[in-house]
C-alpha cells in the first residue's frame, strides 16, 4: 500500500478547513484618525473598527471618517455597551453600513437590557437597518462546546438573510486555528472564517493584550518562546497563508502593520 505524499496530507488539510482563497482581507483599529487612516489607503480595503466602552458615542464619526478615506468600514457592535435594542437600532440608522462585527465585548452585563449577541440578531433590526453582512466572534482557544453557540449564531444570521462570517480572537500558532476550524467545519459551520493575528508589536505589549483577551495558551507560548524579543508575526502569517486562510489583522503599530501588509501584498493571500 503506498504512503501518502506530504502533498496529499496538505490537500486533505485543506480540504478539512474549507478555506480557498486566501487574503489579508481586514485591520482594526482602535479609534482611527486621519494621519493614521491615509498611510493605509492602497494596501487595504476593509477597516475594523473597534468599540470602546466610555467611547460608544463617537462610533458615527470614526465611521464617516473612514468612509472619507475610501475604506469600507466594518463597525463593532459590542452588544453590552449599549443602553437597548432601540439605541442599537438608532446607531446603525445613524452611520449606513453593510458590514458589522457583533460582539457581546467585555462586560459580564449589559449596561442596559441588552445582554447577548443573539438577542440582537433575532430582535429583526439587523435587516431592518440595510445590514448585509453580520460577523461573529470564534474563539480558537475556548472548549470546543462553545462552537455550538457559534453555530447557532451563524444559523440563526442565515434565518434572518444575511450572511455570516466569523473573525477570530487573536492566536499565535496556526496549528491552534487549523484545529478550531476543522472542529468548526465538522459541526457544520460553513460560512467563511477570517482568522486574527496581532500585527508587529513588542512582545511585551503583545503579552498584556493577550492577557486582556483571555488567550491563556498563547500566553504561555509567547513567554516559553519570545519574551525578550519582537513577537515572530512572520512565522504565523506565512503558516496562515500556507494554509489558505482569510486574515484579519489586529493592529497596534500603524507603521509596522503597513510594512507587514506592503511586504505580503503580492502573496497568495
Amino acid at each position: 500500500m503506498a504512503v501518502p505524499t506530504t502533498d496529499i496530507f496538505e490537500e486533505v488539510l485543506e480540504e478539512s478547513l474549507g478555506q480557498r482563497n486566501g487574503k489579508i482581507n481586514s485591520i482594526e483599529l482602535t479609534k482611527p484618525t486621519g494621519s493614521e487612516l491615509s498611510k493605509f489607503i492602497g494596501h487595504i480595503n476593509n477597516i475594523n473598527i473597534t468599540m470602546l466602552p466610555g467611547d460608544v458615542d463617537n462610533m458615527p464619526k470614526y465611521v464617516e471618517l473612514v468612509k472619507s478615506y475610501g475604506f469600507n468600514p466594518v463597525p463593532h457592535i459590542s452588544v453590552r455597551n449599549m443602553n437597548s435594542i432601540s439605541h442599537i437600532e438608532d446607531m446603525l440608522n445613524d452611520i449606513k453600513v453593510k458590514d458589522i462585527l457583533l460582539i457581546g465585548g467585555d462586560r459580564e452585563r449589559g449596561i442596559g437590557d441588552v445582554h447577548t449577541v443573539m438577542e440582537v440578531i433575532d430582535s429583526g433590526i439587523l435587516e431592518k437597518c440595510g445590514i448585509k453582512k453580520v460577523a461573529v466572534a470564534g474563539f480558537p482557544e475556548s472548549p470546543i462546546i462553545a462552537l455550538n453557540l457559534t453555530l447557532q449564531k451563524v444559523l440563526n444570521i442565515k434565518k434572518h438573510n444575511m450572511i455570516p462570517y466569523i473573525i477570530t480572537q487573536m492566536c499565535f500558532k496556526d496549528w491552534t486555528v487549523n484545529e478550531w476550524i476543522k472542529s468548526a467545519r465538522a459541526m457544520g459551520i460553513e460560512c467563511d472564517i477570517h482568522s486574527g493575528m496581532s500585527g508587529p508589536t513588542s512582545i511585551t505589549s503583545l503579552i498584556k493584550i493577550a492577557m486582556k483577551c483571555g488567550v491563556g495558551n498563547s500566553i504561555d507560548y509567547l513567554k516559553k518562546n519570545n519574551l525578550s524579543i519582537d513577537y515572530n508575526y512572520k512565522e504565523l502569517i506565512n503558516g496562515l497563508i500556507y494554509h489558505n486562510h482569510i486574515v484579519h489583522i489586529y493592529s497596534f503599530n500603524t507603521n509596522k502593520t503597513l510594512e507587514l501588509l506592503k511586504e505580503y501584498k503580492n502573496e497568495k493571500i
